[in-house]
Parts: C-alpha cells; sequence; structure tokens
C-alpha cells in the first residue's frame, strides 16, 4: 500500500476550535494553487458554518473548524477543470492531503414517471461515498459548483465532480416530489443516471418560539427534504410526495424549549398546502444524576430516557461525574437509566420553574474503554481509517500510530465472564463476549474478536477479504429488461 509524506498541524485552542492544515494536489502530485477548500458537517442543523479557503500558490491551505474530535465532517476541495477530492475528518486526525482527480462529466436523465423527459429540472450532489466514509454536500456548496438544470430532452451535465466515490444527487421540479439517484465511483458511460420523478405538492407554514416570536434559523426535516425557517420563522418545503407529511423540527442541543411533536398536513398534488402554526412548547432544564444501585458510585455513559404518554420525551448520557441534563416541556414523565439492563423506573410531574435533581440508578451501564491491536500480517495498520463495530454500533476511527484504535464496550450487554452468583443460587447461561468487528479499505481487510472483560489491550489480527462476483438481472414489473438500472451492494456491519 503507498504511504505518503507532507506537512500537517491540528492547533486546538481554549475556544475547542481547531486549525487544519495541509495540501492540495493534482493527480500527479502537482500543487494546485487556487483549489477551493470545504468543511462539510454531517450534522446540517448543528454546528457553525465554516468558510472555505482557498490554497496558496504552493497549494497549501489552513480551515479554522469547529472540534473536530467532537463534530464529524469531511474536507471537500475542488478547482475548475482540475476536479475535486473528499476527505474524512477523524478524531485521531491524520496528516490532510486531498489529491484532485476528474473522470470526465457525469451525464444523467430526469423522467416522469411515464418515463417523459421533465425539463427545468435542477440537478445537485447531497452525499459523496469515498471508500472510508462519506461527506454531505451542503446546499451552498452544491449551489455554488455543483449544480445542472435539465434540457427539454432531461438530461443534465456535471463536471469536476470527485472521482474515487459513489456520488448521490437529488433531482427538483416543479410540481414534482423530490428523487434521489446515486451514481458509482470513476468513469460512467451517459446516461449515468436515470431519476424518475413522481407527482409531488408543496407545505409552508411557520415555526414560533414559545412566546410568540418567530424561530429564525431552525432545520426541519420532513422525509427527503430538509429545509430552514427564515427571520420570519417562515418555512417551504417544495417537493413533497402525495401523502401525509410528518415535519420534524431539529432541536439545537443549547435550545431552551423542549423537543415539539412531528407535525404536518396533507399533500396536494400541483399545489402548495399550509400548515398550521407550530408554537414550541417552552422547556424545563433539569439536571440529575446516574448511580450504581448497590454502590451508589456515578456511572458514565450510561443512557437517561425521560418518557411521557402524551408528549415527546428527551434522552442524555452521563458523562464522567455520571451528571445528566434534559429539558422537557412541563407533564408527567417517567425516567430511567439504563438501556440493556434498566434500572428503577422514577415518575416525576415536571412543572415550569426550577426542579430539583432527579437522581437514577442503574445494575450496571456505561461502557468500558479497550484498545485494539490492529496487525496486518507482522505489521501495525498505522494512521488507517477503520469501519469499527461493537455489537451492532458502527463508526469510522483513525488507528494512531501504533496501529491501535479505541473500542468503547457497553457494559452489562455483552460480557465474558460475570462473577458467579453466590452458593446456592442458580446460575444463569454465560452471556456472550463483547464482539468487535474492523473493516479496512485499500486494500480491503476485515477482523473480528472476542474481548474478554477486564481486558485492557487485544490482538486484532486482519485478513484479506475474500472476492466475489456477483452477477443477476433487473427486470420491471412486466418481466422486461431494464437497461441502465443502478444495483448497488451494501457492506453490512
Amino acid at each position: 500500500m503507498r504511504r505518503w509524506l507532507w506537512t500537517v498541524a491540528l492547533l486546538v485552542g481554549a475556544s475547542r476550535a481547531a486549525t487544519l492544515t495541509g495540501f492540495v494536489n493534482d493527480s500527479r502530485d502537482r500543487a494546485v494553487p487556487g483549489a477551493t477548500v470545504w468543511y462539510a458537517a454531517d450534522d446540517p442543523s448543528g454546528g457553525p458554518t465554516v468558510a472555505p479557503v482557498t490554497a496558496a500558490a504552493d497549494g497549501s491551505f489552513a480551515l479554522t473548524l469547529p472540534d473536530v474530535a467532537a463534530a464529524g465532517g469531511a474536507l471537500i476541495a475542488h478547482a475548475t477543470g482540475r476536479g475535486a477530492a473528499v476527505h474524512r475528518l477523524a478524531a485521531s486526525q491524520p496528516p490532510v492531503l486531498l489529491r484532485l482527480r476528474s473522470t470526465g462529466p457525469v451525464e444523467g436523465l430526469v423522467l416522469d414517471a411515464q418515463r417523459r423527459p421533465v425539463a427545468g429540472a435542477v440537478v445537485r450532489p447531497v452525499m459523496f461515498w469515498p471508500p472510508r466514509g462519506f461527506a454531505r454536500v451542503p446546499p451552498e456548496l452544491a449551489e455554488r459548483l455543483w449544480s445542472a438544470t435539465t434540457d427539454a430532452a432531461g438530461r443534465w451535465r456535471l463536471d469536476d465532480l470527485p472521482a474515487d466515490t459513489r456520488r448521490d444527487f437529488e433531482a427538483r421540479a416543479a410540481g414534482y416530489a423530490l428523487a434521489r439517484v446515486a451514481v458509482g465511483s470513476g468513469y460512467q458511460p451517459p446516461p449515468a443516471s436515470y431519476a424518475i420523478l413522481k407527482p409531488g405538492g408543496g407545505l409552508t407554514g411557520r415555526v414560533l418560539l414559545p412566546d410568540g416570536r418567530p424561530a429564525a434559523g431552525l432545520w426541519l426535516m420532513a422525509d427527503p427534504e430538509w429545509t430552514m425557517t427564515g427571520a420570519d420563522g417562515a418555512y417551504t418545503l417544495a417537493h413533497q410526495p402525495i401523502s401525509q407529511a410528518a415535519i420534524r423540527v431539529m432541536r439545537p442541543a443549547d435550545a431552551t424549549w423542549a423537543e415539539p411533536p412531528f407535525f404536518g398536513a396533507m399533500v396536494v398534488p400541483g399545489t402548495t398546502s399550509h400548515a398550521p402554526d407550530l408554537r414550541l412548547p417552552r422547556g424545563v432544564r433539569i439536571a440529575g444524576t446516574v448511580v450504581d444501585q448497590v454502590s451508589g458510585a456515578p456511572l458514565e455513559g450510561c443512557r437517561v430516557d425521560w418518557r411521557s404518554i402524551d408528549r415527546p420525551g428527551a434522552a442524555a448520557y452521563s458523562d464522567a461525574s455520571g451528571r445528566y441534563e434534559v429539558v422537557v416541556a412541563p407533564g408527567d414523565y417517567t425516567a430511567v437509566a439504563g438501556a440493556s439492563e434498566p434500572g428503577r423506573p422514577v415518575r416525576i410531574t415536571v412543572v415550569d420553574g426550577a426542579m430539583a435533581p432527579v437522581q437514577l440508578s442503574a445494575p450496571r451501564c456505561g461502557y468500558r474503554r479497550v484498545r485494539l491491536q490492529l496487525r496486518d500480517g507482522d505489521r501495525p495498520t498505522a494512521r488507517e481509517n477503520v469501519w469499527l463495530a461493537v455489537d451492532g454500533q458502527t463508526r469510522w476511527v483513525t488507528s494512531d500510530d501504533l496501529g491501535q484504535v479505541e473500542a468503547r464496550l457497553p457494559l452489562g450487554q455483552r460480557v465474558l465472564f460475570d462473577p458467579p452468583p453466590p452458593v446456592g443460587q442458580p446460575q444463569g447461561p454465560p452471556e456472550p463476549p463483547a464482539i468487535v468487528r474492523v473493516v479496512l479499505a485499500d486494500p480491503w481487510r476485515q477482523g473480528q474478536v472476542d474481548v474478554p472483560e477486564g481486558a485492557m489491550l487485544v490482538d486484532l489480527p486482519l485478513t484479506e477479504c475474500p472476492l466475489t462476483t456477483v452477477t443477476g438481472r433487473v427486470h420491471d414489473t412486466g418481466g422486461g429488461p431494464v437497461v441502465g438500472a443502478q444495483v448497488l451492494l451494501r457492506m453490512a456491519p
């Protein structure tokens, strides 16, 4: 596997912002001055907007980001006529080199349900899937760099897209529901995709704060669309499928109002319906602690759920001191700590004003940390992005200089050895061990290990993933062959 050497600095200040430096090169490792580098956050509803930067004459750039250890995201670099590159950020950030590549234009077709061309549809990328992770394409970036309008034959074309990644696009047109299509990595002969638009309609409305003032700058989601409220609290979802739309308001972590219920209205074909105003429920901030129900010691990483039968609840995780915090609307709730082994439920009536801390207990919850030593034969796999799966929970991590990654194993869910019960009590069946799986790309390798309780460092050898050829046919409902259909093979954890 190739290795590259370059310079990078990651400086974290007291404000938990980070300055990331690196270089933008072309496919021959020549500097690309004037290339634009963007930060793409994973969550469109959270985090500050980061202004793009331009590479200097030597291809270097410096980009000030939110705390990369806490907020997931990716870097996207672009230069007209030179292509684009995508780099997934990780908590343990390896050096960054953005290498631009281009495999030619991507072309496609937009058709209606009767397979007739749709002129005037707007096509933009929404997601890139490089070999090691993903990158959400911010709407402002797509609008500025990659926005195409279909011609009379329904055709569209976009240039300078990332080459080594699957590319997901959305197609929008007046009177139709939004449609999404995927185009594989590398060069794809035209038409690379067929987007089929179904009849649709729109929704408008307003979101208000608990005191009646407009709720500006909030993200709303009604599958498959995202939008943001304006200064007057108004929103528009212009491309909804014909159905009863369910709209969700994305609550920022620092909001003083409580999670609102889903709301919406019936979408009528070819028209824009008006949903009733949503007034966000006033919230009451409640702090508390989670402790072991036997020893009374604080529990870290324990899930806390506040549930209600007539209003949305809230969830949180306890920190290192066992402390948690939730914001809920006034009403009756049941609070419980622990997911796999819940503790004793506590019934609470929440009223306006200050509330006393609520202590919860659990038999065992949270997680323990273990380090995995990844080995490709006798060689540690240092500074590689790793797809890590722990008991079905998956995430991307980056191995350190020693080829190690840290896994957090849930307590009370899967442990190898439990203390034996007191003499005279029946012994239950042993619980299975904590199962950890990893997958690495370029070349594809995989590994799996059972982690015994109490282990701090576990060796995880890797083997090459077996390759197989999958063939088949795609037919329509009448049994006829479908030309140009896209077939995707998804990786399961």
